[in-house]
């Protein structure tokens, strides 16, 4: 379709890419986004989650959870929440690191897609790219004898 000069074709869906910090351990972290149904009729936004380089034991979830009612041109709001645990034991801290440092070497970060779709069509989402875990040594203690 070639469009005259200053005619541009109408957006309907918005989609951002933010790279953040990770949670501290232990603490959920939300990240909102939002959505418009920009028809005259209710609609609802079905919502699609894609996860890459997550760590198995994140929790990962959204608020809603797979779906949202909106009216006739109206917003909404969907919440990313994102809980890394804590790690209980050296040998678990020290498995994490080393997953972060191979990511890390790989050019690679945790990344979450989430997106909303009225009748198959995008209308809103959200990329989270975390920022790679700084490098934290793991000292032991030292035990002396006398």
């Amino acid at each position: 379709v070639e469009l005259a000069v200053g005619d541009y074709p109408i957006q309907r869906s918005q989609r951002n890419i933010d790279v953040v910090k990770r949670p501290q351990c232990g603490q959920a972290q939300a990240f909102p986004f939002s959505v418009y149904n920009d028809s005259q009729a209710t609609a609802t936004v079905e919502i699609g989650m894609t996860t890459l380089n997550v760590p198995s034991n994140w929790e990962v979830t959204t608020v809603p959870s797979t779906t949202l009612d909106l009216g006739p041109y109206s917003k909404g709001e969907i919440k990313v929440q994102v809980r890394i645990p804590c790690a209980s034991t050296l040998q678990q801290a020290a498995a994490a690191q080393q997953i972060a440092r191979l990511q890390g070497q790989a050019g690679s970060v945790p990344t979450i897609d989430v997106e909303g779709y009225i009748e198959g069509e995008l209308v809103g989402g959200i990329e989270l790219q975390f920022e790679p875990e700084e490098q934290r040594h793991l000292y032991l203690p030292i035990v002396t004898r006398q």
